[in-house]
């Protein structure tokens, strides 16, 4: 649990229709999900502090027929860069997901295909904010034994230096500096025969 925790504050999902709920549960890093639950699971080191990229996976299935809802909360402990993307497929009628709606933290994720056989929404770049709460908000319609996925990516951007590493570069450099140019001075003698 401490590292899906160090990631993964809160990964709910609020869902299809009214009175209905899913929630992935996770436990010491087992998940358990039940048809028509959401699956958010990890991959990379989470332990904190997150130095290199962590990615997850994201899905439903089993989504009644009915417009629903999936959201995804989730917090990190560093600043960084996000990406990611879902999509849908069709194998009849019964299966078809059209999106509605698909952002992350406010910011609009486009669609493509909408409306059609299969459904994609991607988007790269979206910051996120070390200690922030993250939200993914999926909305579409099933036509009942509907299905999504996806996968997203988080990198942390490299850290910026305090002042005080700025200054004690600094000093070695002018010390390097002046120690060059001592040595050159000393070893500058001509001598003619």
């Amino acid at each position: 649990m401490r590292k899906l925790l160090s990631l993964v504050a809160v990964a709910t999902a609020a869902a299809a229709m009214p009175g209905a709920a899913s929630a992935a549960t996770c436990v010491a890093m087992n998940c358990e999900f039940t048809p028509g639950d959401v699956e958010f699971t990890t991959a990379g080191d989470t332990t904190p502090p997150i130095t290199g990229a962590v990615s997850a996976t994201i899905g439903r299935t089993d989504i009644g027929e009915g417009i629903f809802t999936d959201i995804y909360r989730f917090i990190v402990d560093a600043d960084g860069f996000g990406s990611g993307s879902i999509s849908t497929s069709l194998s009849g009628l019964t299966t078809d997901v059209d999106f509605l709606s698909v952002t992350i933290n406010g910011q609009t994720v486009p669609i493509f295909g909408q409306n059609t056989d299969v459904e994609f929404a991607g988007i790269s770049g979206v910051a996120i904010m070390a200690g922030e709460l993250n939200e993914l908000i999926i909305s579409g319609s099933s036509a009942g034994l509907g299905s999504y996925g996806g996968n997203l990516t988080f990198t942390p951007s490299a850290p910026i230096p305090e002042p005080a590493t700025w200054a004690m570069m600094l000093l070695g450099f002018g010390g390097l500096g002046y120690t060059m140019r001592r040595s050159r001075r000393a070893n500058a003698q001509v001598q003619f025969a």
